[in-house]
């Protein structure tokens, strides 16, 4: 029978009401994915009859309830339940006792868990739709002092932790706080296992703040990118051209961002460019250029790596130089005739990899795919 004795307990509870908030917002459309809220969270063991939180009293032994007692003499026996969600007790009591037996298993637990979490990242990091890391462990990166030789102080600002009330937050934002608590307390921080869990804290935050950093194109809205294209000038048929893409898909693309790949923003593009060989090559307009037009120039009964020749030699007929870096037009059609037939198969089957030049694939996705900015009929739009 262990008896343990603490000026406060850290306890890791799951809530069931704010599971069933999330139940609503997965069942009703109106909601999107920001009214999820975290359904676990960290709070300060508090006995239920006073409240109070401070030196609590511990009793238990291994694989049994957890009891514990306050300094106004009321004892509380945790339950025990079958779903491990809510088996917090023995849980908790589990912890306590090896922490109480060996202070350095702490800190082993949680670099284990640490190094979990980044193999984790990194494998993400092959995905082709990643886009950075959550923002929400970015932003804790970002305010995390690491030169601070105090990094339990550091996180504690870093994350904001709400303790002694309850700190809810994503798998690796708790993570973080109960290692903050952790090598906050001496026993812990000065044995070698401490100064491991230190040192891996520092190199976790500090490769999300590196790959956040690293991924910010990724994350650019492709409405700001196609603006961005456009603004770079260019001839007035051009920028007329730019317009009329804006006009049919601006406002529909919504929260969409570039990506690895920025495959949508090269679609916009791709139809920005037909609309612009089209019109300046028949002295029309943009807003005149036909779907039809737009798909006979596209050639997609060819073998898509003899299309980007097509249209080189039609901008060449305009006066572009492909090659000339000062030239807006040139400058986006170096990128459309890219080829990016992927060399092998794709790691996930859930994805379905780019096939040829930018150019071809792009026009394809403007008329072909299920995603509703991209008019089938541009005379519909």
């Amino acid at each position: 029978m262990w008896t343990i004795a603490l000026d406060s307990i850290a306890v890791e509870r799951w809530d069931a009401s704010d599971a069933s908030w999330n139940a609503v917002v997965a069942d009703h459309s109106e909601f999107s994915v920001d009214d999820y809220v975290p359904e676990t969270g960290i709070e300060l063991l508090s006995c239920p009859h006073c409240r109070t939180t401070d030196r609590l009293e511990v009793t238990g032994q291994w694989g049994g309830p957890l009891t514990y007692a306050c300094p106004g003499g009321h004892t509380t026996v945790g339950e025990v339940h079958e779903d491990p969600r809510l088996n917090w007790g023995s849980n908790l009591l589990v912890r306590l006792i090896l922490t109480e037996a060996d202070p350095a298993s702490r800190a082993r637990t949680l670099l284990q868990m640490l190094t979990e979490c980044r193999d984790s990242e990194h494998q993400r990091q092959r995905d082709p739709w990643y886009n950075g890391p959550d923002k929400r462990d970015a932003q804790i990166a970002e305010n995390t002092d690491l030169t601070d030789s105090d990094l339990a102080q550091a996180l504690h600002a870093g994350i904001g932790i709400r303790l002694p009330h309850r700190h809810a937050g994503r798998k690796l934002e708790l993570l973080l706080v109960h290692s903050a608590l952790a090598i906050a307390t001496p026993a812990i921080r000065d044995t070698d296992d401490g100064r491991a869990l230190d040192a891996a804290i520092r190199a976790l935050l500090d490769d999300i703040r590196t790959e956040w950093q690293r991924m910010a194109p990724a994350r650019v809205l492709v409405r700001e990118q196609l603006r961005a294209w456009r603004d770079e000038g260019g001839p007035q048929v051009w920028q007329a051209s730019w317009d009329r893409t804006l006009q049919l898909v601006g406002a529909s693309l919504g929260g969409y961002v570039m990506g690895q790949e920025g495959r949508f923003a090269e679609a916009a593009a791709a139809l920005t460019t037909a609309f612009y060989i089209e019109a300046a090559t028949n002295a029309s307009a943009p807003a005149d250029v036909t779907a039809e037009q737009v798909v006979e120039l596209a050639a997609l009964h060819l073998d898509p790596r003899e299309v980007p020749a097509l249209w080189e030699a039609r901008l060449r007929d305009l006066g572009h130089d492909p090659e000339d870096t000062t030239d807006p037009v040139a400058r986006l059609w170096r990128r459309l005739r890219i080829d990016h037939t992927p060399a092998e198969p794709p790691r996930t089957p859930l994805y379905v990899p780019r096939s040829g030049p930018a150019v071809t694939d792009g026009i394809r996705v403007a008329f072909t795919s299920n995603y509703n900015f991209f008019p089938r009929s541009l005379e519909a739009a």
